[in-house]
């Protein structure tokens, strides 16, 4: 349902004042809101009503209500009757999480049966948005809207990735991109889409565009801020302030603590401690815009029951400056509820004041207020850090420039009287004394500097330069608004930009910058000062600090010892090495120069311990940031000098001294996660050497056998990759997936073969390994086949012309990939092409073994008759042959080897593995534990076939297994030898019986025939004698 407003508008000093007079939440009080990314859509929640408001907000600030969600339609959407409990803790946390442009919020919600813990709702409609993503449900991190009408959701444990969501339709989100992310402590996602990670080991913030989908910078943080950050960037993202809660252990106490950070170059620039805002219970953000632009800073104190307000300067590079409380007296006046104290109704977001008063909204234009206006007329001074101070000094140089090109810069001879230049802190005095020296006729006059701190009290005068008074000198200066002193000045061909500083504890004055043109300086005055100026402004541009400073003595010390600056005793250089922020700063160039100087040695010495001694201070005091930068730029300097002289060795002499400095109060510097992970890669490290030494005890036991055993080579592989791996991980960087992925694979199929002594595993194991010994050569059959039938495919499909899948070509190639693709050409409404097509980008085909012929569907086959013959036998070998005779084969090896005796003579050929290598001489004379004979429960038929399968195998094993006599007589097996030679025996005895008996007969038979004769003519012989007589 749509709210019309009646809308008053309150003129009050040029200031638009918009209040809403309706009934709003039926006339409840607004608890929270939230804008649009492009401010001109605000969301309201009231507690009380269970609902939600929309606003438009016009350029001229009329806010005018639009759309409302009430609790009935969150009842609707949530699929609840019991609101309470999905909003039970709304009270405490801010649920209107965000809006879009597209008048959609976002609501954070408690633990329901919905997979996830947010909605998108489209207030205007009323419906639920979908949103789907793989590995979005659960618990998120942050959700945004963007600028430019995206999504972003951040999800943490387990994923830690951020989804990219664009609108699709009015009811659905669709995931544009999904991006894997580091393991972050805490997430942060701003609606311009730049995407702040904090990590606690090591405790720093990473930044990255995720428009761009590029990496954009780092930020060190200081141990003294606890891990519970917050952060904001300004109006231009030239700033970030990250703000938190210190721990005071010593005083028992929580500050508010806030650091500024540049996100050009990641430098800390800004920090302050507040000790009068409670921590966990404040407001930090920057209110208004470019050169007016501060940080607001408010919060409660329930001591006094007032709000505290605080405006800080962050151009000005310090907070040291006393915050201004009362610039926004008259602007920003919240009143303290005691009940409602966490969430403010009163508040000023970027350029907008927004108050709430029940049910009323009120905005105003920060910038159009008039006592706003006459803060900003107040300028307030520039108090940092002169290295800082770019653009004073720039502007500076551009006026002296000016100067000299319209020659209005004077040559000056000398002063009757000393000159004084007043600033806040002290008053720089510049002198002429005249020289008294019979033997200097040339030089007559001295020009030094010093500084009134009070009206009786001054410091001691430091010599600028020695000048002939027939030429005299230039000399221009600048009082920067800090207090030091900026001098340009040309004298006897040498011209250099220095600025002076007070230190006003020690009473003293110090050069604590120079710079000068290195290469031949002019000897007109006017034209070599204009070419300093002009070379140190090109220097300047596009900086945030000032240029290096030179400190290179060949270069300051000229022929005459009289003009150079008084560096002998290394004034100067001790100087910068005394001060920590020119280390941090400029370190590596000093470091450069002084390599380049002759007698180095003494002075690098002395660049090393002075910043051990001042990167040992910032660590003591937890200024991590600065003893971070300081080393970095220290050691990335020795790194390049041993490249030159490894025997040098500086880089490890100089980190030595830093490898255990961590202090006490830094307690989460050992990260448990950090432990565990160092622990897991040692614990693999050790383990897999323990395996490995196993595996050599089998090498030199048997090297034949271990060698031409398949599976001790898995062994050895399940052994050492993931131990060289882990090695790999722990002392180098992270291996890429595809090893870890194959370590995992050898080291999980390792930890599995354990369970092949167990009787309940051990079978299938048995089956499995018998299986693979069978058919193993039936494999390397099928794979050459199928490497024969891809090759010729491979010549045969192969494209004779060149292309490119980059760029499409076309050809009378008819194996050209880019003739095969599908082109799809748009229509128009009235059914005709527009003249434009699109092309699919051409693909790899892989899938031909599987019957998907899709990668030769276009070539021809009807005219291709080598391709249709190839095509056929490839079918009919791979899948009706030789698949179909190796799921016969498979299922015979599975009958032959589905059997007790096979486990038993595995679990028998482990247990004597483990007596062998695994076993230390003692405990293999145990013989309760390794019996000299095992005793296995079998019937007669299976120890039957047992026998007979050792039998038929004892030739081809290196040591088959002992089969007594009292076996082979219970299984009633007799050797085939015997039996065979038996029957040999026994079929010659019976062959050579039966010859006999043959022969015997013939014989007989034959003499029996004799002798029947003989005995017919005998008896014919007595026939005749008887007739005789």
């Amino acid at each position: 349902m749509s709210l019309n407003s009646d809308v008053h508008i309150i003129e009050d000093q040029d200031q638009t004042a918009i209040l809403i007079d309706d009934a709003p939440h039926r006339g409840k009080r607004i608890d929270k809101y939230v804008f649009s990314p492009n401010m001109q859509y605000i969301a309201t929640w009231s507690e009380d009503d269970k609902s939600i408001v929309g606003w438009t907000v016009s350029d001229e600030l009329i806010v005018k209500s639009d759309s409302s969600v009430n609790s009935d339609h969150l009842k609707d959407i949530f699929n609840t009757d019991n609101l309470e409990n999905v909003l039970r803790l709304s009270k405490l946390i801010n649920r209107l999480i965000g809006v879009s442009n597209c008048k959609q919020i976002a609501l954070l919600l408690d633990e329901r049966d919905d997979p996830y813990n947010f909605e998108i709702i489209d207030i205007v409609t009323k419906s639920r948005q979908i949103l789907n993503a793989q590995g979005l449900k659960g618990m998120i991190d942050r959700l945004t809207f963007l600028e430019n009408g995206e999504l972003v959701i951040i999800k943490g444990k387990p994923v830690y990735r951020a989804y990219i969501f664009s609108k699709s339709n009015n009811k659905r989100w669709k995931c544009k991109d999904s991006i894997e992310l580091k393991k972050y402590y805490k997430a942060y996602i701003f609606k311009n889409g730049k995407l702040l990670l904090a990590f606690d080991i090591p405790f720093i913030i990473k930044q990255w565009n995720l428009i761009t989908r590029k990496f954009e910078m780092i930020y060190i943080l200081n141990w003294n801020i606890s891990q519970e950050l917050s952060m904001n960037f300004n109006s231009d993202c030239t700033l970030l302030a990250v703000y938190g809660d210190n721990i005071d252990t010593k005083k028992e106490q929580i500050n508010f603590i806030v650091f500024i950070y540049s996100t050009k170059s990641g430098r800390l620039i800004a920090n302050r401690m507040i000790n009068d805002i409670p921590a966990r219970n404040h407001w930090l953000g920057f209110i208004s815009s470019g050169e007016d632009e501060r940080l607001f800073v408010s919060g409660p104190q329930h001591d006094t029951k007032k709000f505290v307000s605080y405006l800080l300067n962050p151009h000005t590079h310090t907070f040291e400056k006393s915050p201004d409380r009362h610039a926004l007296r008259d602007i920003y006046f919240p009143t303290f509820d005691e009940d409602n104290h966490l969430f403010w109704t009163f508040n000023i977001i970027s350029d907008y004041i927004i108050k709430i008063d029940d049910n009323n909204l009120s905005i105003q234009k920060l910038s159009q207020n008039e006592n706003w206006k006459n803060y900003l007329r107040v300028k307030e001074p520039y108090m940092g850090n002169t290295f800082f101070n770019v653009k004073e000094i720039k502007q500076f140089i551009l006026s002296t420039l000016e100067k000299c090109k319209l020659n209005q810069v004077l040559i000056q001879n000398h002063y009757d009287e000393p000159k004084e230049y007043p600033c806040t802190s002290c008053t720089w005095v510049i002198e002429t004394i005249i020289l008294n020296n019979p033997f200097n006729i040339k030089y007559k006059y001295k020009l030094f500097l010093k500084a009134k701190i009070e009206s009786d009290k001054e410091t001691s005068r430091n010599k600028l330069f020695t000048f002939d008074s027939n030429y005299g000198y230039i000399l221009e200066n600048k009082v920067l608004e800090n207090g030091d002193i900026l001098l340009v000045f040309y004298v006897n061909h040498f011209s250099s930009i220095q600025i002076w500083a007070l230190d006003s504890k020690k009473k003293t004055i110090s050069l604590t910058y120079i710079w000068f043109d290195k290469f031949t300086p002019e000897i007109i005055e006017i034209a070599s000062i204009i070419k300093l100026l002009t070379s140190f402004h090109d220097k300047l541009n596009d900086s945030e600090i000032l240029t290096p400073p030179i400190l290179e003595r060949r270069f300051i010390r000229f022929a005459d010892p009289m003009t150079c600056l008084d560096t002998d005793d290394y004034k100067l250089l001790n100087t910068m090495l005394n001060n920590s922020q020119i280390m941090i700063l400029y370190g590596k160039d000093i470091i450069n120069q002084i390599i380049r100087e002759k007698d180095k040695d003494e002075t690098m010495l002395k660049v090393l311990d002075n910043c051990f001694i001042h990167s040992l201070s910032m660590l003591k005091d937890g200024d991590i940031y600065n003893f971070v930068t300081l080393v970095d730029q220290i050691t990335f300097t020795l790194v390049e000098l041993e490249k030159y002289n490894k025997n040098l060795r500086v880089t490890e002499r100089f980190l030595s001294k830093f490898n255990l400095l961590v202090p006490d109060k830094y307690d989460k510097i050992i990260d448990s996660t950090y432990l565990l992970f160092h622990l897991q890669h040692c614990a693999t490290i050790l383990l897999g050497f323990f395996h490995l030494s196993f595996e050599v005890r089998q090498l030199f036991h048997r090297p034949i056998h271990y060698i031409s055993s398949p599976w001790n080579w898995f062994d050895l592989a399940a052994i050492l990759v993931p131990t060289i791996t882990s090695i790999v991980w722990l002392y180098d960087e992270t291996p890429s997936i595809w090893i870890i992925s194959i370590a995992t694979f050898l080291l999980e199929i390792k930890f599995l073969l354990f369970f092949r002594v167990l009787e309940y595993f051990g079978a299938y194991f048995a089956i499995i390994i018998g299986v693979a010994q069978k058919i193993f050569s039936y494999l390397i059959i099928l794979g050459i086949i199928i490497l024969a039938f891809a090759h010729s495919l491979h010549l045969l499909l192969r494209p004779t012309t060149e292309y490119s899948y980059n760029q499409p070509s076309y050809t009378d190639d008819p194996n050209n990939p880019w003739n095969l693709v599908p082109t799809n050409e748009f229509i128009s409404s009235n059914s005709t092409t527009k003249g434009s097509s699109l092309v699919e980008t051409p693909d790899d085909k892989y899938q031909f073994v599987f019957s998907d012929t899709s990668a030769v569907s276009s070539c021809g086959l009807t005219t291709n008759w080598t391709l249709s013959i190839l095509l056929i036998l490839f079918s009919f070998f791979t899948t009706i042959y030789l698949l179909n005779l190796f799921i016969g084969l498979l299922s015979m090896a599975i009958e032959e080897t589905n059997n007790e005796e096979s486990f038993l003579q595995l679990k028998g050929e482990i247990l004597s593995e483990i007596e062998l290598f695994w076993m230390l001489p003692y405990q293999r004379r145990k013989k309760n534990w390794f019996p000299e004979i095992l005793y296995y429960e079998a019937s007669v038929n299976e120890l039957t076939k047992y026998v007979k399968k050792i039998k038929a195998t004892e030739n081809e094993e290196e040591y088959p297994p002992h089969l007594s006599s009292a076996i082979l007589e219970i299984a009633q097996f007799k050797d085939s030898n015997e039996t065979l030679k038996t029957e040999i025996v026994g079929t010659l005895k019976n062959q050579i019986e039966e010859m006999l008996k043959n022969h015997i007969d013939e014989a007989l038979k034959n003499q029996n025939e004799v002798l029947k004769d003989s005995i017919d003519k005998i008896n014919k012989l007595f026939e005749s004698i008887e007739k005789k007589e």
